[in-house]
């Protein structure tokens, strides 16, 4: 099981709602409509960090604080950004059935949980999949929010429930437009396919997965579990010279995962795969 940050692209797609306006007049509405606009890539495909994101999201404060959608996408990146005693006071402040938004409420609410997992110590194990049976519940309660099903697919995939991630994921791929199925902001859900794809053995999914995650944001490179997946793939496809490249340059980017037992194992299953594969005369 992967215990380590779980990976979580910011969709911006949302729930039709009422709610209240903010501190100078604004909507609701329009606050939602500047997520957009703050999680927007600025360039080169290059999608802000969550650092960056909450500094752009706090500049909103003046014009959407007391929209609750403001306060419950402050405290989501809170907890991203691994505050969850920020995230936790800034929820406190959200009064009880105050809007339409409370599906965003529920997931800053969710997401900081999480981050209070990974801060403390010890067997994380039966606490995740604690939270996973409250996110399949968050799901059911808004299954047209696509983001849902990313969040929680990212946690299956992070405990190797491998076969729920796919169906989850792929579940809400199809709640998104067509259109919009390539947004770069989707990039997470790309990423969690990859991996769940290739240890569940369909290693050609994983590889077109992979590839549109890779188009989306360049960066996953950096990603140890996204590439040590990504190279079990292409060894399971027969490409072990971009299964060997792939290893070698995750190596190179992180030097210390070369005696991790994740590491070893990929190595191990591409040899493994090339000893089974015939000699070309």
């Amino acid at each position: 099981m992967r215990t380590d940050r779980i990976a979580v692209a910011l969709c911006v797609l949302g729930l039709a709602a009422v709610a209240p306006a903010g501190a100078r007049g604004e909507s609701a509405e329009w606050c939602e409509s500047q997520w957009e606009a703050a999680t927007s890539d600025p360039g080169d495909g290059l999608l802000p960090t969550y650092e960056a994101l909450l500094a752009r999201w706090q500049q909103y404060a003046g014009k959407c604080a007391g929209t609750v959608v403001y306060e419950a996408r402050l405290a989501f990146l809170h907890a991203l950004n691994d505050e969850p005693e920020k995230a936790r006071a800034v929820l406190k402040t959200i009064p009880p059935r105050a809007s339409g938004y409370a599906h965003l409420v529920e997931a800053a609410s969710l997401q900081t949980e999480m981050a209070e997992i990974f801060a403390s110590k010890g067997d994380r194990r039966q606490r995740l999949e604690r939270l996973e049976v409250k996110y399949v519940a968050f799901v059911r309660r808004y299954p047209d929010w696509p983001q849902g099903y990313v969040l929680l697919g990212g946690m299956q995939t992070s405990l190797d429930h491998h076969a729920e991630a796919i169906k989850t994921l792929m579940a809400g791929l199809n709640h998104v437009p067509k259109e919009n199925r390539l947004a770069p902001n989707l990039w997470s859900l790309y990423r969690h396919l990859t991996i769940s794809y290739a240890e569940s053995g369909d290693y050609r999914s994983a590889i077109r997965a992979g590839d549109i995650t890779y188009a989306l944001k360049p960066g996953v490179t950096s990603d140890v579990q996204f590439m040590l997946s990504a190279a079990k793939a292409y060894a399971g496809n027969g490409d072990f010279d971009s299964a060997k490249k792939t290893l070698a340059a995750i190596a190179l980017k992180v030097p210390q995962v070369k005696d991790a037992p994740g590491f070893l194992a990929a190595q191990a299953f591409v040899n493994a795969k090339m000893a089974e594969t015939p000699a070309k005369p």
